[in-house]
Order: structure tokens, then C-alpha cells, then sequence
């Protein structure tokens, strides 16, 4: 009778302990977003707690970030896009490299006007200007990257959006108003048409769906309607279905990740199921707004504002708790090195991509106006880290940059 007593009394508090545990962490798992300045630097790791295997791990991914366009990785290397050339032109070539994430010597694959990186087998794929020079209208080209001497191959003329999926390409042609797909395993292979869409903003490849945001423009008499067509296809276009339908301005920027799709709507980040159905808010910022996002590794990496700072950098979970702060990007004070937080212009700041150790940032220098690709760990205490800049083949400090600019402004007769 006694133990039977406290058996039942020992289910009884155990039951209470649970409850009291739920409540604790339900009170804990705020979805709302928390003012800079009160939040934790991303010190830890980048997985998260339960360490679970995310399905986007799938090699035929190739590892390549949807929203990324300046970077990617794939096995034991980085691609990467940085500007080169005559420094009086400022604008001028791209120049594609490969290093080792190990941090090996930088090698220059490409340059030229390129843009828009992705990885498939051995190939480093991009868009590049073609020798006719009409704006918008660009070749995807690719590159072996397992030859000793890797040389540019023109894949498609004329493609305005792509994406990569294990062996297919997917891109749009802005000419004919067309999808197509290409079976890149096959040599001569001819592109398929899936699909017409007048005007895309965004396509994305996902195994036996693509998604795609279409504008679409109604001109009436006195206005102009523009609206963002979410659709998810089927890879032949055999099957397509509206996802959702929003006021252009609403809606922007569209990343699938596991069985969701998120996307940027009314400065919030949201999701809705790759199935359809209603959207759920998964991080509404407090006193800032959304600029940007990319998904990696199981984490949310956003670029917020206010009106008093520009670019302000910060990673989540899924669903938008754990957020933790990167980096608030200011320009530089000088070029001496005191009070300096960042060599590009805040105001010109272009993209931000993010790699599994890094946030890489492209913009203007604050300094000689040339475009700089910049990078910034992303664990680490955010007052703390310092800016690398690449030129001149390696990525450097930013005091090595400071000197360098001083060098060229001296040169040029402006110091």
C-alpha cells in the first residue's frame, strides 16, 4: 500500500514538472523580432540544436544558395565574383575565382561581365554579357573546374534567369516569353519549352517542382496594376498551380526550404506550405524592417533597417526564434584605421551572400568609388570582427585596403 502511495505520488509531481516545463518553453519561442541592440552576438554554431539532416543536404542541390549570386560552394571549394580591372573605369570587368575554403591561393577562372553563380557536377556555371552587348540578354556559359587549364563553354545564348537541379537547367528567355529546361548530362541535347510567363522576377529549381514569381502589368485608363504571381510547376510543365497572388510591392524574394516556401512580405518574413494554403508569419522585426534574406544550413540570415542604420545583419531559426546579431555595417571614418567598421560606402551597398562561414557583401568603396566584394565571419561577437576586403588576388585587411586606396588617390593626384 505504501509504495503504490508514493508511485502514484511520484507520477503526480512528475506530471506537474512536465507541465511546468511546456509552459517554459512555449513563453520562451517569441516569433517577434527584438530591437538590435539588445541581442546576442552569433557565437555558436551555425546547425541547430537537435542537429537534424535537413532534406535541402540532397547532393542534387549541388549546395548552391537560391538568393546567392555572388558566391557558392561546393565540396572543398568557394566560388566567388570580384571586380578587377582599369581602376580609372571603376565599372568594368568581373573576374570569377576559386579558392579553397581551407583558404588556399585565390585562381582566377573567368572575367568579364558576370554574374549570378551556381554549381552542378564539375561545373561552375554564370551569365555573362555576350560580344553583342544588348542589355539583358546574357549567355550561360560554365566552367570545368576539374581540368588542369578550365576553359569558358557558351551552354544557351540568350538567357535571362536560370536555375541549376542535379543535371537540368532551368531558365527563362526573356525574347520569346518562354521556360525551358536542359538536360546538361547530354551533349546536344535540345531545351525543352515547359512553360510562357511575359515578365519573371525570380526562378527556382527544386527537384520535381520549380517556382517562379511572375509580374504581371494590367494598364487601365487611369492606373497601372502590377501584381506578383507566386506559381509552383511541375519540372515539365505539365502542371502548374498558383500558390499565392499579392500587390507587386507586397511581395518580394522567394527561397523553398524543406517543406516551405518563404518570401518577404510588408517588411516581414513569412512562409506558406509548398502545398498551398494560408501564410504564417515567421519574423516581424521590432523598430526595423526587412531588406533581404537567405536561408543556409537550417538558418534565416537577414538584412534589416531603420532610419538610423542602413544595413543591420542577423541570423534566426526557421521559425524566426534564436535571433542573433552579425553585423551593423557603417562606412569608414578614414582611411588611418580609427573608428572604422567597414571599407564600403553603407549607402552603396549592392548584395549580401552568405556562405557556411561567411557574410560576403559587394558595394562601392567609400573611398575610389571601384566595386569591392568584402567579407565578415558570421559567428563571432559583433562588435568584434573585422572586414576582409579581396584585391589583388587575396582577401586582406582593411588597414592593407586603407593604405592601398591612399596609394591610388595619391596617384591620381586626389590626396
Amino acid at each position: 500500500m505504501i509504495f503504490r502511495r508514493i508511485h502514484h505520488s511520484f507520477i503526480t509531481i512528475t506530471y506537474i514538472l512536465v507541465i511546468l516545463s511546456l509552459v517554459l518553453v512555449v513563453s520562451g519561442c517569441q516569433k517577434t523580432g527584438t530591437n538590435p541592440a539588445n541581442l546576442n552576438s552569433n557565437t555558436s554554431s551555425n546547425s541547430t540544436e537537435n542537429n537534424q539532416i535537413s532534406s535541402e543536404d540532397n547532393p542534387a542541390l549541388q549546395g548552391n544558395v537560391p538568393l546567392n549570386s555572388i558566391v557558392a560552394e561546393k565540396d572543398s571549394h568557394r566560388y566567388f565574383l570580384s571586380h578587377d580591372g582599369d581602376r580609372a573605369g571603376y565599372l568594368v570587368d568581373t573576374s570569377l575565382y576559386r579558392q579553397g575554403i581551407n583558404e588556399s591561393s585565390a585562381v582566377r577562372l573567368a572575367i568579364g561581365q558576370i554574374e549570378y553563380l551556381q554549381t552542378a557536377g564539375d561545373y561552375v556555371y554564370y551569365l555573362k554579357q555576350g560580344e553583342a552587348n544588348v542589355y539583358h540578354l546574357m549567355q550561360l556559359c560554365r566552367i570545368n573546374t576539374k581540368t588542369a587549364n578550365p576553359k569558358e563553354e557558351i551552354v544557351k545564348e540568350d538567357v535571362n534567369l536560370y536555375s541549376l537541379y542535379d543535371h537540368w537547367a532551368f531558365y527563362w528567355d526573356k525574347k520569346d516569353s518562354s521556360l525551358y529546361r536542359l538536360d546538361l548530362a547530354t551533349h546536344g541535347a535540345k531545351p525543352q519549352k515547359i512553360a510562357e510567363f511575359a515578365d519573371l522576377d525570380s526562378l527556382i529549381a527544386r527537384g520535381d517542382f520549380i517556382l517562379v514569381i511572375e509580374r504581371e502589368t494590367v494598364r487601365k485608363p487611369q492606373k497601372i496594376i502590377t501584381t506578383s504571381k507566386i506559381w509552383e510547376l511541375s519540372a515539365d510543365g505539365s502542371k502548374k498551380d498558383l500558390l499565392m497572388s499579392e500587390d507587386y510591392y507586397k511581395v518580394s524574394l522567394i527561397q523553398p526550404y524543406q517543406d516551405s516556401v518563404y518570401f518577404v512580405k510588408d517588411y516581414s518574413i513569412q512562409r506558406i506550405n509548398i502545398t498551398g494554403g494560408h501564410s504564417e508569419k515567421v519574423y516581424t522585426p521590432d523598430g526595423t524592417k526587412i531588406q533581404s534574406f537567405k536561408i543556409n544550413n537550417n538558418r534565416i540570415y537577414a538584412e534589416e533597417y531603420s532610419s538610423s542604420e542602413k544595413h543591420i545583419y542577423t541570423s534566426m531559426n526557421l521559425d524566426g526564434t534564436d535571433k542573433r546579431l552579425i553585423f551593423i555595417y557603417h562606412s569608414p571614418v578614414d582611411t588611418q584605421g580609427s573608428a572604422v567598421n567597414g571599407a564600403l560606402d553603407k549607402m552603396n551597398i549592392h548584395a549580401f551572400d552568405i556562405t557556411q562561414d561567411y557574410l560576403v557583401l559587394t558595394g562601392s568603396s567609400y573611398y575610389i568609388g571601384e566595386i569591392l566584394t568584402t567579407r565578415i565571419p558570421i559567428t563571432g561577437e559583433a562588435g568584434a570582427k573585422k572586414e576582409e576586403v579581396f584585391f589583388n588576388g587575396a582577401w586582406r585587411s582593411i588597414k592593407d585596403y586603407f593604405e592601398e586606396a591612399d596609394r591610388v588617390l595619391t596617384s591620381k593626384g586626389l590626396k
